[in-house]
C-alpha cells in the first residue's frame, strides 16, 4: 500500500469549493422541494427572475448575469420557451442576438412559485438565524463580486 502525504495532496486542510458545491447541491434540492407544488424548481425560477430584472437581455447577457455558460442558458430558455413561460425574439438591430421575455404564463408561474420560495427562505432563515443568514447573504455577495 502507498503512503498517502495528507498534506501533498492538499488534504490537510478544507476546501472551500468542495464545501460550496456540496453546499449548492442540497440547498438546490431544498429550494426544489419547496417548489414542487409549483411545478418550478430552483434554475429556471433564477432564470426567469433573472429576465424580469433585466429587461431585453439577451442570452449572453443573461449567462454573464448569472453566471452560467451560454449553453446553460440557452438549454434552460428553450425549455421554459417549450412551456410558454418565456419567449425568444431577435433582437431587431443584430438578429443575431436573442432577448429573453417572460410571458404573462411566465410570470404567473412566478407568483405562484413565489409563496413557496418565501417559505423556503424562512426556514433557512429559522434554522440559521437572522444574523447568521444575512452574513451569509454578505459573504456570498462578496465572494462573487471579489472574485
Amino acid at each position: 500500500m502507498i503512503p498517502i502525504e495528507m498534506e501533498e495532496l492538499g488534504l490537510d486542510q478544507p476546501c472551500i469549493c468542495s464545501y460550496v458545491r456540496k453546499t449548492d447541491r442540497y440547498l438546490s434540492q431544498f429550494y426544489d422541494a419547496y417548489l414542487a407544488p409549483a411545478h418550478l424548481k430552483t434554475t429556471p425560477l433564477s432564470l426567469l427572475k433573472g429576465v424580469i430584472r433585466n429587461k431585453d437581455c439577451s442570452i449572453t447577457e443573461l449567462g454573464k448575469i448569472l453566471l452560467m455558460d451560454q449553453t446553460t442558458v440557452t438549454r434552460n430558455a428553450a425549455v421554459l420557451e417549450k412551456r410558454g413561460l418565456l419567449s425568444i425574439e431577435k433582437r431587431s438591430d443584430d438578429a443575431r442576438q436573442k432577448i429573453l421575455k417572460v410571458t404573462h404564463q411566465g410570470l404567473q408561474k412566478i407568483k405562484e412559485a413565489t409563496p413557496y420560495w418565501r417559505q423556503a427562505q424562512q426556514t433557512l432563515q429559522d434554522s440559521l438565524g437572522k444574523k447568521q443568514f444575512d452574513f451569509l447573504i454578505q459573504i456570498l455577495f462578496s465572494l462573487q463580486k471579489k472574485l
